[in-house]
């Protein structure tokens, strides 16, 4: 399950912005699926996807 949790070239989960926005949306959360379901309704509301973009295509970051 580690090296699901790695950054890599597309998703750089280790950046700064990234880790402080993830801090600022499970503060005061103390469950982990309370802080799971925050996270993922972020990603979900605010992080544009397209599954048909290529895997060579990296994707950036934008702060919302």
């Amino acid at each position: 399950m580690d090296s699901y949790l790695l950054p890599t070239p597309f998703i750089d989960c280790g950046h700064p912005e990234v880790t402080e926005k993830a801090d600022e949306l499970i503060k005061g959360l103390s469950e982990d699926i309370e802080k799971t379901k925050k996270l993922f309704i972020f990603v979900r509301d605010n992080i544009k996807h397209n599954p048909y973009t290529p895997r060579s295509v990296r994707i950036i970051f934008v702060q919302v």
